[in-house]
């Protein structure tokens, strides 16, 4: 059943953002933002959207560094893959609480990252399952299921990245 489900959330990942975002978006250009413009707290909320920004880019720019397409060919367990288990995802949640908090309205940024956490969900899995089919071993062992951000954990085997059959 959960493979199924699985599928079908992978399927429906993009349908699912092209039918809550739109009202969500709508909603927030005719709402007030939930920060009054220029005060402290608009300031405070710009500087944490900003650090957030800088940490999503990171994070997306240092992981395709490391990835390099063979993303489901290989288990790749350097660089930012040795701190995050989905750095990539990592840095898109990121830049998607970024985009939530500049647009300052709180029934877009849940709804953002409400999106954002579903494709992570839906995604994640598939693509494991993915690379599970082509890396000798797995590489479900020691990790706890549903956890993309979870701390690095691989097997040390899998840090020279050869366990893959093509």
């Amino acid at each position: 059943m959960r493979g199924l489900m699985t599928k079908r959330g992978f399927r429906w990942r993009g349908g699912v953002a092209a039918v809550v975002l739109p009202p969500l978006a709508i909603t927030a250009l005719i709402s007030m933002p939930f920060v009054q413009e220029d005060s402290l707290l608009d300031w405070a909320v710009d500087a944490v959207a900003f650090t957030l920004y800088l940490a999503g880019l990171t994070f997306r720019f240092w992981a395709t560094l490391y990835v390099g397409g063979r993303k489901v060919r290989v288990v790749v367990a350097e660089g930012p893959y040795s701190v995050c288990r989905n750095p990539l995802y990592l840095g898109s949640f990121l830049l998607a609480a970024v985009l939530g908090l500049c647009i300052k309205n709180w029934p877009f940024a849940v709804g953002i990252l409400a999106v954002s956490i579903f494709y992570i969900l839906a995604t994640v899995p598939a693509e494991e399952e993915q690379i599970e089919g082509n890396a000798r071993g797995g590489i479900r062992s020691g990790l706890p299921p549903s956890a993309p951000f979870h701390p690095a954990s691989l097997p040390l085997s899998y840090a020279s990245g050869n366990h893959c059959e093509h």
